[in-house]
């Protein structure tokens, strides 16, 4: 009987995941009830109908607030101030897909800000393989970090090592180890006199303990081409 209800469960998980990944291939927009929906979002006017158990799977935010004692709990229509539609869908679009959909220049920056405020783990580490591929493109000069995080500034960012100290606090920000390794080995190339004068705004934002990262690399660069010569 055990077996039997294990089974079951599993096949109802497997519906649930293929249903996910149909609705993306499908290019829903979520503007209409489906396949059992039980709440809509409204956003900048915009409806998104979606599941209370999908959302809840991916975020322990919305998990809070479908199941604690918050006023959104009872109810079938919730709005979401300060959001923008566009984004939020692509949200959903990336949880619907199973964080199958590809992470991009274009999106990456709206499922970054929003995995960390919705807490979804898993599409922050999407983000964070994306990003660890274009940080040699970034670090090198060859890709502006205003492609994907438009809110910076190209004019404090002009030349590549600017550009990865850049990438390096973003990093920091949310938390990406992986990225901030990929950045730590471009940031070796810095000189100690650029850390100290030429970037030191840039440094100041730096989190201490990663500054003292950033000076061992250069340390072990250092002292690799004392050694070669």
């Amino acid at each position: 009987m055990e077996a039997e209800t294990g089974h079951l469960i599993r096949s109802i998980e497997e519906s649930r995941e293929e249903m996910e990944r149909q609705l993306v291939l499908n290019g829903s927009d979520f503007s209409k009830p489906w396949k059992s929906s039980d709440v809509v979002f409204l956003v900048e006017e915009q409806r998104f109908y979606v599941h209370r158990w999908v959302l809840a799977k991916w975020s322990p935010v919305f998990e809070t607030m479908f199941t604690s004692n918050f006023s959104e709990r009872g109810k079938t229509e919730i709005r979401l101030p300060w959001k923008r539609s566009d984004e939020f869908k692509e949200i959903l679009l990336m949880v619907y897909s199973n964080a199958e959909r590809p992470v991009t220049v274009d999106n990456c920056f709206t499922l970054l800000k929003l995995a960390d405020e919705y807490q979804m783990e898993l599409v922050t580490h999407r983000c964070e393989d994306f990003l660890v591929t274009v940080c040699g493109s970034i670090c090198a000069g060859q890709m502006s970090i205003q492609r994907i995080f438009p809110l910076l500034t190209t004019e404090r960012f002009k030349n590549e090592k600017e550009q990865a100290l850049a990438l390096l606090i973003l990093a920091q920000e949310y938390k990406m180890e992986k990225l901030i390794a990929a950045c730590l080995h471009e940031t070796r190339e810095l000189s100690l006199k650029e850390l100290k004068q030429d970037y030191v705004e840039l440094c100041d934002l730096v989190d201490p303990q990663i500054y003292c990262r950033i000076l061992e690399r250069i340390i072990e660069r250092m002292e690799d081409r004392f050694w070669v010569f």
